[in-house]
């Protein structure tokens, strides 16, 4: 314990010579309160995208459950808004896709990879309104780049929470240890 707490004093020491060198001290001192600030920032940034991205799964996922339940018929510039939207996140060229709807049945059109097929297909049936899915869309294979880009990015909400699940997770442990060490 002696040993460690040596090294702690003798580190401080270390950085207080760095950051208040006569010479350099003000450029480093600057240097760290701008990290600082950059990463506060930053860290604003992330909570608002995060909690703007939580409220609105929630909101959609409340607004999904009340359609379902009130069974209430989509008109189909609707569908197709919803289509749209959906498709962004099964498939890596959903721009170039063309959506029809027409009494709740939806026709997609146009260039997609073979490995996404599957999902999109799933994904579009089970967005409220749709009746049948008519997949007129010509397949191509993924080249292995391909493959690596179209990984499953992590939303800002997922990220916020497996990141506060770690820092639980890390906290608790650390506890549990102190807890073993005084036993």
């Amino acid at each position: 314990m002696k040993l460690l707490s040596m090294l702690t004093t003798a580190g401080i020491g270390a950085a207080l010579v760095y950051l208040y060198d006569p010479v350099s001290g003000n450029r480093r001192r600057a240097a760290v309160r701008e990290r600082a600030s950059k990463g506060l920032q930053d860290a604003q940034r992330f909570l608002d995208v995060s909690s703007r991205d939580l409220q609105n799964r929630s909101l959609g996922m409340l607004e999904e459950m009340r359609s379902r339940l009130a069974g209430q018929k989509v008109d189909d510039d609707k569908l197709v808004r919803r289509v749209a939207s959906k498709l962004g996140h099964y498939m890596s060229r959903a721009k170039d896709v063309g959506i029809t709807a027409e009494d709740g049945i939806v026709t997609l059109q146009g260039p997609i990879m073979s490995t996404e097929v599957d999902n999109v297909m799933r994904a579009i049936a089970r967005i409220p309104g749709v009746r049948e899915v008519h997949n007129q869309m010509e397949l191509h294979e993924a080249s292995a780049d391909m493959q690596r880009s179209l990984r499953k990015k992590w939303t800002p909400a997922r990220r916020l929470a497996v990141g506060s699940a770690g820092l639980i997770l890390a906290a608790s442990t650390r506890s549990l240890m102190r807890g073993r060490r005084r036993a």
